[in-house]
């Protein structure tokens, strides 16, 4: 189970994340105390030790305080198929597959994305194709109708897989240069 926050900033009706999954996840929301407690349980503490010399300080400190940041295939549909669907928390959500005989298997998936009214940047085929020739799928949520981007919250992914992983390279889409990711 992965638990993923995303922040963002900008009118809800282009929000649209974009995640790769191993096989079909079940699809939760989760909230952000989880990653408030982690951030103030993990974030470094420091204590400032201050002595006076000739002053006959007996070596007492100075305690600082620890600080946080913060404190099935559509008909027609071509190489896409629509493995699941549906809506959970503010989140609307299709999990695709792309058949790997497609010519540009990325491409197709961007493709089908933008026909379905996913806010996608130029660079998403190159950033989704190694994920895609790994054999896993895409997840694609976005508000529902009724949300406004203050409704954004963590959401939770379960599914099989021999191993964890963290699908980073979809944050580069939206990244800022000098873009912190914590992974617990």
């Amino acid at each position: 189970t992965a638990a993923i926050e995303i922040k963002y900033e900008g009118p809800p009706e282009r929000f649209s994340w974009v995640l790769p999954v191993p096989g079909v996840p079940d699809v939760g929301v989760s909230s952000t105390v989880a990653f408030d407690r982690l951030q103030a349980a993990t974030n470094p503490q420091y204590r400032l030790q201050t002595t006076f010399e000739d002053c006959g300080d007996t070596g007492r400190t100075s305690g600082g305080r620890p600080t946080s940041d913060s404190d099935r295939r559509d008909a027609g549909a071509g190489p896409v198929q629509v493995l699941a669907a549906g809506s959970v928390g503010p989140y609307d959500y299709k999990v695709i597959s792309v058949d790997e005989s497609a010519p540009d298997a990325a491409q197709a998936a961007v493709d089908w994305l933008m026909e379905n009214k996913y806010d996608l940047f130029d660079n998403g085929p190159d950033l989704l194709r190694p994920y895609l020739e790994d054999g896993l799928n895409l997840i694609a949520i976005r508000l529902n109708k009724d949300s406004d981007t203050g409704a954004i919250r963590p959401i939770l992914l379960s599914y099989a897989s021999e191993y964890p992983f963290i699908p980073i390279r979809p944050t580069a889409v939206a990244a800022n240069d000098d873009m912190g990711v914590l992974v617990w």
